[in-house]
């Protein structure tokens, strides 16, 4: 069995509708197979508008109105209008139910946001019954898809697992799951946070022992460096479960390395790959990895860096503990790491939040704060116990003139991190393609 994820921007019109169709009937094998499918582009947001409107004025009628009128001129190419206008009176009664102030406001709340699924879901079954192709729409209560921990980003429950693998058993047709959405062992719908319909078509294809997972993305798979930066960048055919993590972690957006955690743990190869270029064979995320010396370059711009120095922290118990309480007590998250005798120095996203942290860090040590600065990170399992390799990476980014203000590199040694000021990070970018790609 093959499942296959398609995300907001392939479904976002008939047209697009259409498109998925045509992939998953030229693609699949004889037999079952899973589809499961995101909301259509913009639409949680315009859920989330909804919500806010609600609480705020209580006036949310915009923007369900919008959502239903966009989603009715879908369904009226598939004949399934009636169903969604139903469905639209019950989304405008839990907006009024919010308006209200209800009792377990994130239980009303999670059935909202779960809406955009569900109507995608029922448009692109409909989708496919009217090209005569056998499909059932399937909802996460049906499966058994057991959620924990509330009601909005939650988990799937381990015997989920179990439940759904016994539910596909004799599944023989083309099933449509809307992603993104758990339920209760009560029957109340779930959501699982952004990048949910990921994980759920994860979660699928670990539970029914698929032999691939297929991510439709807006993009051919992932590139050897961002495309906006590096024109020529290529796509990178394969790379192993720790370098996608990697390459996701640092700005690498096709996957959040989370998501496909359950498709990781049952070695499931992940395929990435355009809905608008279906024909390209995309990128195979799997325990293979690219055989390369360097797989991708990644990179986040917008970054602050803190260096913190004292020479207490000679030979102390604690000093850094003492300074990651602070971070967690404003709750900071700290990213790269590099450490010498006397000091620490980390990246952090800016915020106000951070104001106030640094009067704390100031108390312990010595800090130096600099903005407007980037990450980039190198990443390559070839990379382990490969000298060579991170004196070519030093190498082109000193030609292009610019200073290297912190290193790190990962615990798992296939990835070297560094900063960069931000106005120079795509010079070095280039630089670095050209060295490991354009030779």
């Amino acid at each position: 069995m093959r499942v296959y994820k398609f995300g907001g921007t392939s479904v976002a019109d008939v047209s697009r509708m259409e498109r998925v169709v045509d992939i998953v009937c030229k693609d699949k094998n004889e037999g079952a197979a899973i589809v499961v499918v995101s909301a259509t582009s913009g639409t949680t947001d315009m859920l989330f508008e909804a919500i806010s409107e609600a609480q705020c004025s209580g006036d949310f009628s915009a923007y369900a109105d919008a959502f239903g009128e966009r989603h009715l001129e879908m369904a009226r190419a598939y004949s399934c209008e009636d169903e969604l206008k139903s469905a639209v009176k019950e989304l405008k009664r839990d907006l009024a139910y919010i308006a209200e102030g209800v009792r377990k406001q994130e239980r009303v709340m999670a059935r909202v946001i779960a809406q955009g699924e569900l109507f995608s879901s029922r448009i692109l079954a409909a989708a496919f019954l009217k090209k005569k192709i056998p499909a059932v729409r399937l909802l996460p209560q049906q499966l058994g898809m057991l959620t924990e921990g509330g009601y909005i980003g939650s988990e799937f429950k381990k015997e989920a697992y179990r439940r759904v693998r016994d539910s596909l058993k004799r599944l023989k047709r083309i099933a449509v799951v809307p992603g993104y959405i758990g339920v209760t062992a009560d029957g109340d719908v779930t959501t699982l946070g952004r990048g949910g319909s990921d994980y759920s078509a994860a979660f699928l294809a670990a539970a029914a022992g698929a032999n691939e997972l297929c991510v439709y993305k807006d993009v051919s798979g992932i590139m050897s460096a961002d495309p906006k930066i590096v024109p020529q960048a290529k796509t990178v055919p394969y790379v192993s479960y720790d370098e996608a993590a990697e390459l996701s972690y640092f700005g690498a957006k096709v996957l959040h390395p989370k998501t496909i955690e359950p498709a990781v743990l049952a070695s499931i190869p992940v395929r990435i790959r355009s809905s608008f270029e279906p024909e390209k064979p995309g990128t195979i995320i799997s325990r293979k990895g690219t055989g390369r010396a360097v797989a991708a370059i990644a990179h986040r711009s917008g970054i602050d860096t803190l260096t913190l120095t004292s020479t207490r922290m000679l030979d102390a118990y604690g000093f850094l503990a003492r300074i990651f309480e602070i971070m967690r007590h404003h709750s900071i998250c700290v990213d790269v790491i590099a450490t010498s005798e006397v000091s620490v120095s980390m990246t952090v996203d800016p915020s106000e939040r951070l104001d106030a942290a640094l009067d704390d860090l100031a108390a312990v040590a010595r800090v130096e704060h600099k903005d407007k600065r980037a990450v980039i990170c190198v990443v390559g399992e070839k990379m382990r116990g490969s000298p060579d390799i991170i004196s070519r990476i030093f190498a082109a980014s000193a030609r292009t003139g610019n200073s290297i203000e912190m290193i790190s590199q990962g615990a798992s040694k296939i990835n070297l991190t560094f900063v960069v000021k931000e106005e120079a990070a795509f010079d070095v970018i280039r630089a670095l393609h050209k060295e490991f790609f354009e030779k």
